[in-house]
């Protein structure tokens, strides 16, 4: 079965580790990662890249289980390798087909992100719940968020927030984001986090 973002007009998950390196941004590229629909469904071996982005670590990730795209979600890293994800704060970056560099941007550009195609609910912030502790953070590892003032999704609206929109199915329903984790390595608790 193919995956949408193997699809030859999507952008591709390695397109976007390499945009993450030239905004000096990319932590690491979990090729393995594991999506859950929040109905106990779930789809392995989704490709996951780790950023810097707002003083804290992100996963970017083409979501497999709804029409979304390519998402952000806020997590933790532990000294392990593991990583914790943030329940609520995942965020839409743009439709599948999205340049790579404009997935980056919509991230390390924004001080919020819608979290559903028609920006009907509420976006989520990006300032990040669990900011990198300065002795933790690498020195060869810069955060970009710093180079371009943040803006809200009214305010990309108005610049033609780039998320192409071409193919965009018109509907009145939000489509939730799925909840990305990892088999084995964490779990989520009774206080909405997930945890190893």
């Amino acid at each position: 079965m193919t995956r949408w973002w193997e699809d030859p007009g999507m952008t591709r998950p390695t397109d976007v580790v390499e945009a993450a390196k030239r905004a000096e941004v990319f932590l690491d590229l979990r090729a393995d990662g594991y999506v859950e629909d929040g109905r106990g469904h779930g789809v392995e071996d989704v490709p996951m890249v780790v950023v810097q982005a707002h003083e804290g670590p992100w996963i970017i990730y083409p979501d497999p289980v709804t029409i979304l795209g390519w998402v952000a979600e806020q997590i933790e890293r532990h000294d392990n390798g593991e990583i914790t994800v943030l329940d609520g704060t995942t965020g839409w970056l743009g439709t599948g087909d999205l340049e790579p560099d404009q997935v980056i941007a919509n991230l390390i550009e924004s001080s919020e992100l819608p979290t559903d195609l028609w920006m009907n609910d509420p976006p989520i912030s990006t300032r990040h719940l669990k900011p990198d502790r300065p002795a933790e953070r690498p020195a060869h590892q810069a955060d970009a968020s710093h180079l371009t003032q943040a803006r809200t999704p009214t305010e990309l609206a108005a610049d033609d927030f780039p998320i192409s929109l071409g193919d965009l199915l018109a509907s009145e329903r939000s489509v939730p984001p799925s909840t990305p984790v990892t088999p084995g390595t964490h779990r989520r608790n009774n206080h909405g986090t997930a945890q190893h």
